[in-house]
């Protein structure tokens, strides 16, 4: 679709097309393809190939329907495959944490962590700690002595300088003594905000340092490159007009080097604690246990008041398996937290405290794989009578069995009758058939022996279970097999993948066979659901973890294909690749080979991946990507809407409201040009924007499909320039043909909810004014005013008054 120039409707003169520089073509729609060559660019970029996902497609780039089930699918496989207690749907407490590991994200998801929340920026370059966070880490963390007095004590009493380092080994858990140390000093109110990782110390300036009382700021990289005297000085330096504030600067002590302290700054040195003591401690301090003894034996109980016995470090010797002991020493706290979690978790559930450390799980799913659950056993328990057990040796069932436990691992958290499909799409792979089946085809349908077991017995075969029903045995028409099912134990999904890819060769390249074709969509095959396609794409990243460059190599064939199918799939694995600290860092590179140096498939689905996974340190990398790709006709215009509704997740509204600044004025001075190469200022231009500013306006304003609209509204509310933008936004996407029902209908949506909101009842009152100032949009608006009011008349009061308050009663002329 080409963009328009128009004579204001009340110029006699006849209409005349000009299209605008900055025009773009109509957005993608099913069954479009994307092209298979880069566009130009300053590198010249190495050529694609073709591969057999090539002709996949998965339906249109924006839908904010699609958006909405893709964001719980995604969220539900990270837990999934997060290997710990607390990802487990039943663990509504979460059982998680304890204190903060290097190393591990200070503002992400770890699971068995305190999770340090950060809601607000600190300026450019920092994130404000949420209190709630600080208060929970004070509580449970555990200082460990060094030359008589605690590591916290000492931090605390060095922070009388401006600028203190802490110096100690990756993963000793100096982020949380740092936070710890500036919250015992500083006053209960006082504001502490984390620089973000990998942030150019030479850039920082007084500002920085002016919207919170401490920080921490990780300073590694500088003192290696600047050494530790420069930069003390220069962030120092910084700090004189606020002699108030203070500064840890966490820094790295490699084997075999010696920092030096540096005059007026506190200086401390950090030893890693013994984490079999941190464990003790964690376990009792975080988690309330403590032992109850039964004459010469003793067991973990929960122990809110402190009333049973703590544990001692000799306990946890006797009762930890082998396997956890011999890693246990060398374990970072990061890890520490996530083995007190596990055993919190099993103890609160009436379980064994070993049960769902990983090394448990790990020999509970061997022992199911080499021998499956196949007895028809009783659910209540009782002696059978001879003769009605059925013992089966028939290899399909104990195949059968097998690829069950596999399915539900990958597959935990969906309906029964998925992980029923899915294993029987399993099996045809190992037999040398298709994961997928033609439409048609019903031939391979068949699943071995189907009345030897019900369904219950099934799941306590893998020691999982099904959602209780809501009242007598029924679930408000869902039927058994449409209940969501999961393990008992929230370690066994992940360990499940690990144990099949890393000790059966012989049947991991099926399931990696499996895997690939389940998650995407081809023309001549049947795709399976969403979701399922999703948590498949996760498991291929999870697995990157075993084989790098196999999965990688993998990974790079779905994302050169071109399909939207193809470039979703890539991304879901590598969101999964870049949740893990081993994988990270090469993944973040092939990311920005793919941005730099590939040509337009592997471009947009760098970008498909940079909406998913974006974290701040790597914003300057997909900015440039995004500045190349904005113009992109196709696809393009929604991917780079989504990245950009992800630096805005991320707090960065700043660098958002630039970048809206910058394009809605390089549209503008598009739309004058036009004017003075036509000779006439008289002439209106009544031009579409770009498609990928007028998508950014209904991602972000989607509180379901993004979760920003509460903070686009705080800013419309406060801040006239991002009120400008948002206006001018809200034209052109209903001016937009290509956009412009999305568009009614979040118009529609925030109406209706401005009575629970005055911040949205302020910001509906000004789209509408703006909007029946602007003739290209009034007569969309009048139109769907009727509809909305003959829908709402019972149902949103509030709704109808705000319409007759702006819009005029019904039926008046205006």
């Amino acid at each position: 679709m080409s963009n328009e120039a128009l004579p204001d409707r009340q110029d006699p003169a006849p209409a005349r097309d000009v299209t605008t520089p900055s025009s773009g073509s109509a957005l993608a729609v099913p069954g479009a393809e994307a092209p298979s060559q880069g566009a130009e660019s300053s590198r010249a970029p190495k050529p694609e190939s073709s591969d057999q996902w090539g002709d996949a497609d998965g339906g249109e780039e924006f839908n904010p329907q699609q958006s909405r089930r893709d964001r719980r699918a995604r969220d539900e496989g990270r837990r999934n495959f997060s290997a710990s207690a607390a990802g487990n749907r039943r663990s509504q407490d979460n059982h998680g944490t304890t204190t903060m590991g290097d190393g591990s994200p200070a503002f992400g998801t770890v699971n068995g962590n305190v999770i340090i929340t950060a809601r607000d920026r600190a300026g450019s370059h920092a994130s404000l700690i949420a209190s709630e966070s600080i208060l929970e880490l004070a509580k449970s963390f555990v200082p460990w002595p060094d030359h008589g007095k605690s590591s916290l004590t000492l931090l605390v009493q060095a922070l009388s300088a401006r600028v203190c380092v802490l110096v100690g080994p990756v993963g000793s858990g100096r982020t949380a003594l740092a936070l710890c140390a500036l919250h015992n000093l500083l006053p209960l109110d006082a504001a502490l905000a984390r620089f973000d990782s990998g942030v150019p110390i030479a850039r920082l300036t007084k500002d920085d340092f002016s919207s919170a009382e401490g920080f921490v700021l990780e300073a590694s990289e500088a003192v290696a490159r600047r050494g530790l005297r420069a930069v003390v000085e220069w962030v120092d330096g910084l700090l004189e007009s606020d002699p108030s504030t203070r500064v840890v600067l966490v820094v790295d002590e490699e084997p075999g080097e010696r920092l030096v302290q540096v005059p007026a700054a506190g200086f401390v040195r950090h030893r890693k604690p013994k984490p079999l003591t941190v464990l003790t401690q964690l376990l009792v301090r975080r988690h309330r246990l403590g032992l109850q003894f039964d004459g010469p034996r003793a067991r973990f109980v929960v122990s809110p008041e402190g009333q049973f016995q703590p544990p001692t470090d000799d306990y946890l010797l006797r009762m930890l398996p082998k396997e956890t002991l011999a890693t246990i020493g060398s374990a970072t706290m990061e890890q520490v937290a996530v083995t007190a979690a596990a055993i919190a978790a099993a103890v609160a559930y009436g379980e064994k405290p070993e049960t769902y450390l990983r090394s448990s799980v790990r020999q509970w799913v061997r022992a199911r794989l080499l021998t499956p659950q196949t007895r028809n056993e009783s659910l209540s328990g009782a002696d059978e009578e001879p003769g009605s057990s059925v013992e089966s040796r028939n290899e399909d069932l104990l195949l059968f069995h097998r690829c069950f436990l596999l399915s539900a691992g990958i597959f935990n958290g969906l309906p029964l009758r998925t992980v029923l499909d899915q294993t029987s799409a399993l099996t045809r792979v190992i037999r040398g058939g298709t994961a997928t089946l033609a439409a048609e085809d019903t031939s391979q349908r068949s699943v071995p022996a189907p009345f030897s077991q019900t369904s219950p017995q099934l799941l306590s075969g893998i020691e999982a279970m099904q959602e209780e029903p809501e009242t007598d045995g029924r679930i408000s028409g869902v039927t058994s097999e449409r209940r969501p099912m999961w393990f008992r134990n929230p370690t066994v999904p992940d360990v499940v993948l690990e144990v099949v890819w890393t000790e059966h060769h012989l049947a991991s390249s099926a399931v990696l066979s499996w895997l690939l074709e389940t998650a995407v969509v081809r023309r001549d095959r049947v795709a399976a659901p969403l979701e399922v396609r999703i948590r498949a794409a996760q498991a291929v990243g999870r697995l990157a973890v075993y084989d790098f460059e196999q999965i990688m190599a993998v990974v790079e064939t779905w994302a050169k294909s071109g399909s939207i199918s193809g470039r979703r799939a890539t991304a879901l694995a590598m969101d999964l690749m870049l949740q893990d600290s081993t994988t990270a860092p090469r993944t973040w590179e092939r990311l920005q080979d793919w941005a730099r140096n590939w040509g337009l498939p592997r471009r947009l689905a760098a970008l498909t991946v940079y909406a998913y996974a974006l974290d701040i340190e790597h914003v300057d990398d997909a900015l440039e990507l995004v500045n190349r790709s904005r113009f992109q006709k196709d696809y393009g215009y929604a991917l780079v809407a989504s990245v950009v509704c992800r630096i805005y997740e991320l707090n960065l509204t700043d660098r958002v409201n630039d970048l809206l600044k910058e394009w809605i004025e390089e549209h503008e001075r598009s739309v004058r040009t036009i004017r003075r190469l036509r000779g006439s200022e008289r002439l209106v231009v009544q031009s579409q924007l770009p498609g990928h500013l007028v998508l950014i306006l209904l991602f972000l304003g989607d509180e379901e499909a993004s979760g920003t609209r509460g903070q686009l509204l705080r800013q419309f509310d406060t801040d006239v320039q991002m009120r400008r933008h948002v206006l001018v936004l809200w034209r052109m996407a209903i001016r937009d043909q290509r956009v412009v029902r999305f568009a009614l209908n979040l118009l529609a949506d925030w109406i209706k909810d401005s009575d629970q909101d005055p911040l949205l009842d302020r910001a509906c009152r000004s789209v509408l004014r703006s909007l029946q100032q602007d003739r290209g949009c009034r007569e969309h608006l009048k139109f769907h005013e009727r509809l909305w009011r003959d829908t709402w008349v019972l149902d949103f009061p509030h709704a109808q008054e705000l319409l007759d308050q702006e819009l005029g009663p019904r039926g008046s002329r205006r």
